[in-house]
């Protein structure tokens, strides 16, 4: 199936979801719809050089909990110098008017955002391969284990920190 073709098939799905809905459990629906997403971004990325290339799947989307009107979230790793490869994926998704909440990365550069942002880090624990370079993505699964591994005290000052600025911002959420 061609790239437009897929991306056609999982946008048609999209609009399809309320006649289907009575039909199909909402989990069985956010499967359907990840598959069809997978598939699309699949096709897409065939008509990229995959090597030091991947299209990530992060966040709900990771989770395989793509709904109806749920943001593409997705992350496109890459070696450096494949950045421009990015934009071969990205366009089409923009042109479809989907929302795509999205990162270029390196290995290095997704452990850097990882510390820096506790929401980074945890749409990063449901990541999983879509498409594109194994080799790399085993790289940054690799990362990802050894920063998730001492990150306990990191997460529990983020925590710390962010349960403050609430309290600080609305006192009440302390009951």
């Amino acid at each position: 199936m061609s790239a437009h073709a897929a991306l056609l098939r999982f946008m048609q799905a999209r609009s399809d979801v309320s006649e289907r809905a009575c039909a199909i459990a909402g989990a069985d629906l956010c499967a359907y719809l990840t598959d069809l997403l997978d598939e699309a971004l699949a096709a897409l990325s065939a008509d990229v050089d995959t090597s030091g290339f991947a299209v990530v799947a992060v966040g709900g989307y990771g989770r395989r909990e793509q709904a109806r009107h749920s943001d593409v979230d997705v992350m496109l790793l890459v070696e450096r110098g494949a950045e421009d490869r990015a934009k071969r994926v990205l366009y089409p998704l923009w042109d479809a008017a989907l929302k795509v909440g999205h990162s270029v990365r390196t290995v290095p550069q997704v452990t850097e955002a990882a510390k820096a942002n506790v929401e980074t880090f945890t749409a990063l624990l449901d990541a999983r391969l879509v498409a594109g370079d194994d080799r790399l993505y085993a790289a940054f699964e690799d990362a990802r284990r050894r920063f998730t591994a001492g990150a306990q005290p990191w997460l529990r000052a983020q925590l710390a920190e962010r349960r403050a600025a609430l309290v600080a911002r609305e006192p009440w959420q302390l009951l």
